[in-house]
C-alpha cells in the first residue's frame, strides 16, 4: 500500500457515483530515491494505485482492477512543484460484480492523469 508513505489524502466528497479527494505527496519516500532524485517524477503505476486504493477505502465492497482501457499522462507531477492534487472519480455500477470508473487527477486548472478503468468484485 502506498497510503501513508507515498501518499496522504482526505475525503472531500463523496457519493454513491463520485469521490472527491485531495491528495498530499511525500516528496521524502523511497520511491522517489529510485525514481529519478535529482527531479523526481511521481511514477504512473504508483498513480494508478492511488485511485486503486482511494476507491477500496471509500467502498464497502473490496473491488480488483481489472482493466484500463484509457490511460493518459498528461502532465508530469514532481513532488517538489506539485504539493497537493485534487483527485475526482466518478462511479458506475455495471452489475453485481463490476464497476467502472472514470479518474482525474488535476490542481490549479492543469490536467495530470486521465483515466478509465474497470474493476472486478474480489
Amino acid at each position: 500500500m502506498l497510503t501513508n508513505n507515498f501518499f496522504s489524502y482526505t475525503i472531500q466528497n463523496q457519493s454513491e457515483s463520485e469521490i472527491e479527494a485531495l491528495l498530499k505527496l511525500n516528496e521524502k519516500s523511497d520511491i522517489y530515491k529510485g525514481h529519478f532524485p535529482e527531479m523526481p517524477i511521481t511514477p504512473g503505476v504508483c498513480q494508478v494505485q492511488m485511485v486503486s486504493e482511494i476507491i477500496k477505502e471509500c467502498i464497502d465492497t473490496e473491488y480488483t482492477l481489472k482493466s484500463a482501457r484509457d490511460i493518459k499522462f498528461l502532465k508530469l507531477i514532481n513532488p517538489q512543484e506539485i504539493l497537493s492534487l485534487h483527485l475526482k472519480i466518478t462511479l458506475k455500477q455495471n452489475d453485481e460484480n463490476e464497476l467502472s470508473i472514470n479518474a482525474l487527477f488535476s490542481q490549479d486548472g492543469n490536467k495530470y492523469l486521465k483515466m478509465r478503468a474497470l474493476y472486478s468484485r474480489k
